[in-house]
């Protein structure tokens, strides 16, 4: 599978910023945003990614189990996909997706 580029802020904290992958309900968003206010780093939540994908393969009416399916589709929900830069919020086609995904 190829590898896509998230569009990140245009300006980063300049010592980089804090990803931790793990199992869901683990504790790594909350781990990993109070490391990255801790260490003033910026906060990259994969699992909120990851749940951005699956929600979009869904609104697409593609088949989540057949990676076939979906895979010319990620390049185009990877490109939707951003940050705010103040508050670090994940944003899909230029709207916060926090309550969508997390429900």
């Amino acid at each position: 599978m190829e590898r896509y580029k998230i569009n990140m802020p245009k300006i980063l904290p300049p010592k980089g910023l804090i990803a931790i992958d793990g199992l869901a309900g683990s504790g790594t968003s909350s781990t990993g945003a109070m490391l990255a206010k801790r260490l003033h780093r910026f906060f990259l939540d994969t699992g909120a990614i990851y749940r951005v994908m699956a929600l979009e393969i869904t609104r697409a009416g593609l088949d989540p189990n057949d990676p076939s399916s979906f895979e010319a589709h990620l390049k185009e929900i990877v490109r939707k996909i951003g940050f705010e830069e103040i508050d670090h919020v994940l944003t899909f086609e230029g709207r916060a997706v926090g309550k969508e995904i997390r429900t």
